[in-house]
């Protein structure tokens, strides 16, 4: 993920200055969703899954760069000094939050194996 994280000043600076925030968040947002199917299928295709997992995660990283600029840039313009401060603070609480929790899940997923992962995951989203 480093990759990504030296791209973000560049990614930053051409959302900043572009007049399609909307646009790019929802193509980031679909593309990011298309890559996570990307990861499951790779699983089944047991020739590349180290080389597939590390590529759709550097471009989950770049989307990500791109979502988090445009959300900063609707944040300074839909709140108010005092409202932003607060809410950038509990934003990245949460976020924190959950992607320990995400790491967490993940362990436990690759420690369960294949089927028994499909498993944990249908329970998850049978109770959702």
């Amino acid at each position: 993920m480093t990759l990504p994280l030296m791209l973000s000043i560049a990614v930053g600076s051409f959302v900043e200055r572009t007049n399609i925030k909307k646009e790019l968040a929802i193509v980031a947002t679909v593309t990011r969703v298309i890559l996570v199917m990307a990861i499951i299928c790779s699983l089944s295709i047991n020739n590349y899954i180290i080389l597939s997992i590390f590529l759709v995660t550097f471009l989950i990283g770049f989307t990500s760069d791109i979502i988090n600029t445009i959300r900063a840039s609707w944040m300074k313009v839909f709140l108010s000094e005092s409202q932003y401060k607060s809410d950038v603070s509990i934003m990245s609480s949460a976020t924190m939050l959950f992607e320990g929790l995400g790491f967490a899940i993940s362990s436990l997923i690759i420690a369960l194996g294949n089927v028994k992962s499909f498993i944990f995951l249908d329970i998850i989203f049978l109770f959702h």
